[in-house]
C-alpha cells in the first residue's frame, strides 16, 4: 500500500516551469541583466569597504537579564565613575614602581587618561594606597580607568583612543626598561580585541583558502574557465553580502562576527550552487545550442539550489533565537550570504555559461574526457558495493562515528580561563600581569545593589544593623576575597562605629563624596556591594558564588539584585541553554516539514535528520578531543588545552552544519529521484545518483573543508572551534554519511523511502 515510485517532487513540478521562464527572461535581456550586476557589484564593494567602522566591536548586555538590570541601575541611579572601566596595567620588571625614571612616567598617566574626553576619573595606588593597586615586588602596578559612557557602543569606540593616549608612555617606558609593559585590559578591552582579531582571522583565512580552492576547481573540471566561474561568483556573493551587511548595519547593530561567517559560507556556499549549475552544463553543451543548454542547466538545477539555499537560511534562523548580538550578527551574515549567493547563481550564472558556451572547457587538452567518465563509474562501483553489503556498511559507519562522538560525553561548556586568547592580545597580556600581581578577579566583581523597598532611606538609622549584619556575612563568606561597600570601608569596622558614623546620613556623605559615587544611588534609597572573588576561585565558582547571593538579603525590608561578570555569564548560559533547545525544535522541525513535502517522504527527512545529528556530535566530539584534551593541538598553533567549550560554539556548529548538509541532501536525492522515475529501481536509481553526484559532492565538500579548516590556524580560538568543527562536520557528511550511511539505509528502505509518492513520471 502507497510503496510506489513518487510523481516527481513537489518543488521541481511547481518550479522547473517558472525556472525556464526565468531563464529565457534573462538572456532576452542579458545587456540590461549584466548592466545591472555590474553596478550592484560596485555598490556592493562600496559597501564592503566601509562595513569594519560600521561593526559592534564586543558584546552587549542580555536583555531582560539579572546583570542588565543591574547595570542600568548603575548608569541610571548611581554616580559612579567606574561603573563602566578599565584597566591599564604598568609592568617594570627589576624596577620599582618608586625608582625615578619609572615615576616620571607613572605620574604622566593619570594626567594623560584624564585629559581624553570620554573618561571619567583615573585612580591608582599613589591615589589610594591601596595594596590590590600594586604587586608584593612592586613591579607592577595598575589604574583603573572610569569611563563616561552610558552604552556598550560608546565605551568600545573609546577604547582605541585610550590606547593612542598610552602610546608614547608605552614608547618611552620600554625604552627606559627593557621588558616594560603599558596595557589597558579589562571586559570590554577583551571583547574588543577579540572582534578586532576575529576580523584579522576572516581576511587571513580568505587568502589560505582561495589558492587551494582554485586547486581543488582545477583538479575538479579540467577547465581554467570552468574553474573561475565557481570563484568570481563567491567572491562577488561575498562582496555583495558584505555591503548589505553595511545597509543593515545602519539600523540595527552587527557584531564583527559577521565578517567571519560571511567570509567562510561566501566561498563555501558560492562555490557549491554555482558548482552544481556548472557540472550540468557541462552536461547540456554537448548537444543543445549555448543558450538552450544554459536554460535546461537552470531548469534543472534552480529548484534544487532555492531549496538548498531555503534549508540553510531556516537552519541560520536557529541563532536568532539567542540574546547575543554575536550569534544574531552570524545569522543575519550567514542568511544575506546565502540569499546573495543564491541570486547571483540563478541569474548570473546562466549568462556567463551562455557566454562561453562550449568554451567552458578551455583550454581543451585539460578536460580528461574519459577520466571524467572512469570517475563516475568508479563512483558506480563503490555504491554498488555498499548496496550489496548494507547491514556491515552500516555497522563500520556507525562504529566510527560512534568512536568521534565518544568524547562528547567529557564536554564542559564555559569560560574556565583566558588560555583561549591569543597571547599576542593586548588585553590578555594585561590579565596575565593581574593574575602576577594577585587580584586577578578583579575583573570579575560581583555587583550587588541593595534597595530599601520600605520607602525610606538605605542608610537609615534603623537599616544599619541588618547592613552590617548583611556585610559581615559576605565578607565572612567562602570564596570572597573583598566587599567594598559603605558598610566595609575598612577592615573590622564594627556596628557601633557604623551607626555613629551614619547618624546623619547626607552630613557623612557631604565629607566622603568618594562613598556616595560609588556606593549610594542619587536618591539615596540603594546601595552598591562590590565583592572581590578571592584569587583561586575559578570562573565558574565565581558564577556559583554569584547565584547563591541573589537568595540572600538583609532583611524583609530590602530588595537584592546580583550583577556583575559572574552573573552576566549566568544569564548568558542560561539564556544560551534555552535558545539552544528552540533553535533544536526550529531547525528539526522545518528540515522535516520541508524534505517531507519536496520529496513526498516520510523516511527521507528522518533520515536526513539522524545522519546530520551524528555529524554534528561526531564534530562535538573532535572539538572536546582537541580543545579540552589536547589530542592534536599542537597542529592548529595552541600550547595548552582549554578548560571548557564555549557555549556558543554548538549552536553555531549545529545551525550551520544542518544548514549545509541540506545542500547535498537535496542534490543528491534530486538526482536519486530523477534516475528513480524512470525506472522504478530503487538500488539502481541510488548507484546512478552518487555516480552522477558523487564527483561533484567530493568537490563542493573539499572546498568547503579546505575553507572552513584554514579557519582552524585562526589567532582566537573560538575562530579556530568554528572552522575545525564546520571542517570535520562537512567530512564526514560527505564521506560516512553520503557515501556510506546513506546508500546502505536507502538500499534497506526500498520502496519505502518513497512513502508515500504516486505513479513514477517515465522520462
Amino acid at each position: 500500500m502507497g510503496r510506489e515510485p513518487p510523481e516527481g517532487l513537489m518543488f521541481e513540478s511547481s518550479l522547473q516551469p517558472l525556472a525556464e521562464r526565468v531563464g529565457r527572461g534573462l538572456l532576452a535581456r542579458r545587456k540590461w541583466v549584466l548592466g545591472l550586476w555590474f553596478v550592484a557589484i560596485l555598490l556592493g564593494a562600496l559597501g564592503a569597504v566601509r562595513l569594519p567602522g560600521a561593526l559592534f566591536q564586543g558584546s552587549m548586555a542580555i536583555p531582560g537579564s539579572d546583570s542588565e538590570a543591574v547595570e542600568n541601575l548603575l548608569r541610571d541611579r548611581f554616580a559612579s565613575p567606574y561603573a563602566r572601566h578599565g584597566l591599564v596595567v604598568m609592568h617594570t620588571p627589576g624596577r620599582e614602581i618608586d625608582d625615578p625614571v619609572i615615576r616620571a612616567i607613572r605620574d604622566e598617566v593619570p594626567a594623560a587618561l584624564g585629559a581624553l574626553p570620554g573618561v571619567w576619573r583615573v585612580t591608582g595606588w599613589q591615589d589610594r594606597n591601596d595594596a590590590r593597586f600594586l604587586s608584593p615586588d612592586r613591579q607592577t602596578s595598575l589604574w583603573m580607568v572610569g569611563f563616561r559612557v552610558t552604552d556598550s557602543k560608546a565605551e568600545q569606540q573609546l577604547i582605541p583612543k585610550v590606547r593612542e593616549r598610552l602610546k608614547p608612555l608605552s614608547r618611552r617606558l620600554a625604552r627606559a626598561v627593557p621588558g616594560s609593559r603599558l596595557v589597558l585590559t579589562g571586559r570590554a578591552t577583551m571583547l574588543h580585541d577579540i572582534d578586532h582579531h576575529s576580523a584579522r582571522d576572516a581576511e587571513v583565512g580568505e587568502i589560505r583558502a582561495l589558492p587551494l580552492t582554485a586547486l581543488i576547481l582545477l583538479l575538479a573540471f579540467g577547465s581554467i574557465a570552468a574553474t573561475g566561474i565557481p570563484l568570481a561568483i563567491a567572491l562577488v556573493g561575498t562582496s555583495l553580502a558584505l555591503g548589505l551587511a553595511w545597509v543593515a548595519a545602519q539600523f540595527m547593530t552587527l557584531s564583527s562576527m559577521l565578517q567571519n561567517i560571511v567570509t567562510m559560507m561566501g566561498l563555501a556556499v558560492g562555490i557549491d550552487y554555482s558548482l552544481l549549475m556548472v557540472s550540468r552544463f557541462r552536461e547540456a553543451i554537448g548537444n543543445r545550442p549555448a543558450d538552450e543548454a544554459a536554460v535546461w542547466t537552470l531548469t534543472r538545477t534552480g529548484p534544487a539550489i532555492l531549496v538548498s539555499a531555503l534549508a540553510v537560511i531556516v537552519a541560520l534562523g536557529g541563532l536568532w533565537f539567542s540574546p547575543m548580538v554575536e550569534l544574531r550578527s552570524i545569522a543575519v551574515g550567514g542568511m544575506l550570504i546565502v540569499v546573495v549567493s543564491a541570486v547571483v547563481t540563478l541569474t548570473l550564472v546562466p549568462l556567463l555559461l551562455a557566454a562561453l558556451g562550449n568554451r567552458i572547457d578551455w583550454p581543451r587538452r585539460l578536460v580528461p574526457a574519459e577520466g571524467r567518465a572512469s570517475v563516475r563509474r568508479a563512483w558506480f562501483r563503490l555504491t554498488e558495493a555498499v548496496l550489496a553489503r548494507p547491514w556491515r556498511t552500516l555497522a563500520l559507519a556507525l562504529a566510527v562515528m560512534a568512536a568521534l562522538i565518544w568524547p562528547l560525553s567529557a564536554m564542559k561548556l564555559g569560560f574556565g580561563s583566558t588560555r583561549w586568547l591569543p597571547e599576542a592580545m593586548e588585553s590578555r597580556q594585561g590579565i596575565d600581569l593581574l593574575e602576577g600581581m594577585g587580584p586577578r578577579n578583579a575583573m570579575l566583581p560581583i555587583q550587588i545593589v541593595v534597595e530599601a523597598t520600605d520607602g525610606k532611606p538605605a542608610l537609615w538609622v534603623g537599616h544599619l544593623p541588618a547592613l552590617h549584619a548583611y556585610a559581615r556575612a559576605l565578607v565572612a563568606r567562602g570564596g570572597v576575597a573583598d566587599v567594598l561597600s559603605p558598610m566595609t570601608l575598612r577592615k573590622g569596622l564594627g556596628l557601633p562605629e557604623v551607626m555613629l558614623l551614619y547618624r546623619n546620613p547626607e552630613r557623612t556623605l557631604a565629607r566622603l563624596p568618594e562613598v556616595r559615587e560609588a556606593f549610594v544611588s542619587k536618591d539615596g534609597r540603594a546601595l552598591l556591594f562590590q565583592l572581590i572573588p578571592t584569587q583561586a576561585l575559578s570562573l565558574e565558582g565565581a558564577q556559583a558564588l554569584s547565584r547563591d547571593l541573589a537568595r540572600v538579603t538583609p532583611g524583609a525590608s530590602f530588595r537584592v539584585l546580583v550583577g556583575g561578570e559572574p552573573q552576566y555569564y549566568n544569564d548568558f548560559d542560561s539564556n544560551m541553554s534555552i535558545a539552544f533547545r528552540k533553535a533544536l525544535v526550529l531547525v528539526l522541525g522545518v528540515t522535516l516539514v520541508v524534505l517531507g513535502l519536496a520529496f513526498r517522504s516520510v523516511l527521507v527527512p528522518i533520515k536526513a535528520i539522524v545522519m546530520n545529528l551524528l555529524a554534528v556530535g561526531a564534530a562535538y566530539g573532535v572539538l572536546v578531543a582537541v580543545f579540552q584534551q589536547g589530542i592534536g593541538l599542537g597542529l592548529i598553533g595552541m600550547n595548552e588545552p582549554l578548560q571548557a567549550i564555549p557555549r556558543t560554539i554548538p549552536i553555531i556548529i549545529f545551525c550551520i552544519t544542518f544548514g549545509l548538509s541540506m545542500d547535498y541532501e537535496v542534490f543528491l536525492l534530486s538526482r536519486i529521484r530523477e534516475s528513480f522515475a524512470t525506472h522504478g529501481d530503487n538500488g539502481l536509481a541510488v548507484a546512478e545518483g552518487l555516480a552522477a553526484t558523487g564527483g561533484l559532492i567530493t568537490s563542493a565538500a573539499a572546498i568547503m573543508v579546505v575553507v572552513f579548516g584554514c579557519f582552524a590556524w585562526a589567532e582566537v580560538a573560538i575562530v579556530k572551534m568554528i572552522g575545525l568543527g564546520l571542517a570535520v562536520a562537512v567530512l564526514l557528511d560527505a564521506t560516512l554519511v553520503r557515501v556510506l550511511l546513506m546508500p546502505a539505509f536507502m538500499r534497506l528502505a526500498g520502496r519505502w523511502n518513497w512513502w508515500p509518492g504516486g505513479r513514477p513520471v517515465l522520462r
